[in-house]
């Protein structure tokens, strides 16, 4: 949950950041590198993404999980068997 919010807090700081500017009479939003600069920032620091990183690297460690299992799972000397005949057939 902790993730979650800090991923709220990118839009909150940006509300609250707006609020302060537009109060202040500043117009940060008119030069653009600021604001690039400031976004870049908010999502390196708050890592909205973390959630879908976390995500993607469960699946990995499972599949890589799943190979181990795999390479001691005896395979089957049996041969697959196929029933035929009118009984079968019936059945169905």
């Amino acid at each position: 949950m902790k993730e979650y919010g800090k991923s709220l807090l990118i839009i909150v700081l940006a509300l609250l950041c707006h609020l302060i500017a537009f109060k202040a009479k500043i117009k940060p939003w008119k030069n653009k590198t600021y604001v690039l600069l400031s976004c870049a920032f908010l999502v390196i620091a708050l890592e909205p993404t973390l959630f879908v990183r976390k995500l993607y690297s469960a699946g990995e460690v499972t599949k890589e999980q799943l190979a181990e299992l795999d390479k001691y799972s005896a395979k089957s000397s049996w041969q697959k068997s196929e029933r035929t005949g009118w009984i079968f057939l019936k059945l169905m």
